[in-house]
């Protein structure tokens, strides 16, 4: 509903950061492509960027960046001219000024959230459960055997290390399609992967942590930290089964498939 109905820009985003994590190697001007558009929301191409980095997609990163920025700069010039990058930077902080609401807080998912509203550890602990998170699933992907992100373990790996560290609301959760599906589908299917897909599921399926609920009531208490916070642990969770087989293996690095052996 919020993507589709109320003009969130969401799908578009996770459209590109789709073409960045499954034809980053194999085509690197689709892979470039999305890098431009996951960067229509900056908490989603900073660790798309480093998950890129990570699994070794280098040409569609750079090209991505390197068209980003044109393209960035020359709308910012062409609609307001020599102020326009600094006009630019007054809207980042408006932005953030909204994202620091407290009364905005209760539609998050990401693991800052989890850390320093629901658990009430403060806000520095919101930085480090992001970088924890962040980290943890970096060194997963360096580490898993499969290169493809259609592949179900690795595809959530790659959603949950970009959705993760950063301040994300619940419509965000639309990137954990790919996943989903890629589990989905996977035959044989064993009981890690079901116990994975139903916690990405998760945000899909809290319908307490929605407007429609909490237009109608007053959020507050240990009891509400833990249903808005259901969603954020979920995930979290997921993160570490997603990347348990990576970091439980085997410690040599494993041998990564070239890119003319990526599935067309």
């Amino acid at each position: 509903q919020q993507n589709l109905l109320l003009g969130q820009c969401t799908l578009e985003v996770v459209l590109g950061c789709y073409l960045a994590l499954v034809h980053g190697r194999r085509r690197p001007a689709l892979g470039a492509l999305g890098v431009v558009l996951a960067s229509m929301k900056p908490q989603f191409v900073a660790p798309l960027a480093l998950t890129m980095l990570v699994r070794g997609d280098l040409g569609a990163l750079a090209a991505g960046v390197v068209a980003t920025g044109v393209l960035s700069l020359g709308t910012l010039l062409a609609v307001a001219g020599a102020d326009g990058p600094a006009a630019w930077l007054v809207a980042i902080g408006r932005s953030h000024a909204t994202v620091a609401d407290a009364a905005l807080a209760w539609p998050r998912i990401d693991a800052g959230f989890l850390a320093s509203d629901v658990l009430a550890l403060g806000s520095r602990a919101e930085l480090v459960a992001g970088a924890a998170v962040l980290a943890l699933g970096l060194v997963a992907l360096r580490r898993a055997p499969a290169t493809d992100a259609r592949h179900g373990r690795v595809a959530a790996l790659a959603c949950l290390t970009i959705l993760l560290p950063l301040y994300h609301i619940a419509y965000d959760a639309l990137l954990l399609t790919l996943p989903i599906v890629a589990l989905t589908a996977a035959t044989p299917r064993m009981a890690a992967d079901v116990a994975l897909i139903a916690l990405l599921l998760a945000p899909a399926l809290n319908f307490v942590a929605t407007g429609a609920v909490v237009a109608g009531l007053a959020p507050h208490g240990a009891a509400w930290r833990l249903v808005t916070g259901a969603n954020a642990a979920a995930l979290v969770a997921a993160l570490v089964l997603a990347a348990w087989p990576a970091l439980g293996g085997a410690r040599a690095e494993p041998t990564r498939p070239a890119a003319t052996e990526v599935p067309a």
